[in-house]
């Protein structure tokens, strides 16, 4: 995570806590559902289980919870914004809306926190009870995806949590229960050298030199250059992908408010300025203009450029299907970019993650294609 000091603004959501109790009224057992975490091999301590009552809603993936601190932790409960054990048992307010799911006779599972996007602490909690609001705009069987509130005693809100995700602990509803062979392990002793033995020796006189096996190496990698998918790649396939992606970036910054009319002069500490650029990408939005130099769209260099040819603004979705119908052989290198490039934008400006971008969560199989198979 990053901690943000003054570049960039949170929006709060607005919230009514009095409106959320008239609507979130089903009660959820809450020893029940510590039991079910129990049987899901989720132990929780005291001081973890410091739910007391959890309501959801009827219909919506909306939960809310009151917490009142444990004992054992209250000495030190105000040297916190928030205690990490009572902030544990605030994130188990989603799990009252789990108790929404069609067939309750089907293991909830154990869904662990793994990011959130934004977080903001408006006071530190005055009182040893606190009211937690739980929204989900996301929920599968391998992730929920939402939105969680901390309030205090008196409904002044404590702290927000923003594109807060939690992903499924696999094997926590029984799934593995089968396999329990795989439970057990065994030993395998290595020997150690002794504390008075020399542990640095001279290579042995197996290892050839570099200058012996340059001869194979260079042929080998003469036979990899020469296979057909290498030369279809960079001969073809490369320059096609290159000039969809200067497509996406001229796309993106005509998205910005950049216009391409030939003659347009271009100072890029102020177009930054203008588009919110964020500080983690201002060398990206330099080298953006040096890749459109090489395109040849605009000349110039350091902070000032001149555009000296309009694009064609192709339609991009049209451009990459023929791209992927022309090389399928190539297809995971075309799914990234069009993963990544209708987003540059949204990077440029702080909206969007690049990481998720490249390694989205709920398609690793996917990016281990990409590596395995690109």
């Amino acid at each position: 995570g990053k901690m943000n000091h003054i570049r960039d603004s949170f929006k709060s959501i607005p919230v009514d806590l009095p409106a959320i109790r008239e609507r979130v009224t089903i009660p959820v057992p809450v020893k029940a559902m510590h039991e079910e975490l129990l049987e899901s091999e989720l132990y929780l301590g005291p001081t973890f289980r410091a739910i007391k009552n959890l309501w959801r809603h009827e219909t919506n993936w909306e939960s809310l919870s009151e917490i009142e601190v444990h004992e054992s932790i209250r000495s030190e409960f105000f040297h916190f914004n928030l205690h990490p054990g009572v902030l544990d048992s605030c994130f188990q307010t989603v799990f009252g809306i789990f108790n929404t799911r069609e067939d309750l006779s089907k293991k909830m599972g154990v869904y662990i926190p793994v990011h959130i996007d934004r977080i903001k602490f408006h006071k530190k909690p005055n009182s040893f009870k606190l009211f937690v609001y739980g929204s989900l705009r996301e929920w599968t069987d391998e992730y929920a995806l939402g939105e969680l509130w901390i309030f205090n005693e008196e409904g002044e809100i404590l702290a927000e949590f923003q594109g807060f995700r939690s992903q499924y602990l696999k094997g926590s509803r029984g799934e593995n229960a089968a396999e329990q062979e795989k439970w057990f392990y065994e030993y395998n002793w290595n020997m150690k050298s002794r504390a008075d033995q020399e542990l640095v020796r001279n290579p042995g006189n197996y290892l050839p030199s570099p200058n012996s096996i340059r001869p194979k190496v260079d042929e080998t990698i003469k036979q990899i250059h020469a296979l057909p998918e290498q030369s279809d790649y960079y001969k073809n396939y490369e320059p096609r992908q290159y000039l969809l992606t200067i497509g996406y970036i001229c796309n993106s910054l005509k998205e910005l408010g950049l216009s391409f009319e030939t003659g347009t002069k271009i100072n890029v500490p102020q177009l930054i300025k203008e588009f919110s650029v964020i500080s983690d990408h201002h060398r990206l939005f330099y080298h953006i203009f040096k890749l459109l130099g090489n395109a040849g769209i605009v000349e110039g260099e350091g902070d000032d450029f001149r555009v000296i040819k309009t694009p064609d603004f192709r339609d991009l979705s049209a451009w990459l299907h023929e791209i992927n119908s022309e090389y399928p052989q190539f297809q995971h290198e075309t799914t990234l970019l069009a993963r990544c490039g209708p987003e540059i934008a949204g990077v440029l400006t702080g909206t969007v993650d690049p990481i998720q971008l490249i390694f989205p969560e709920d398609q690793w199989d996917l990016i281990v294609k990409y590596y395995v198979e690109g």
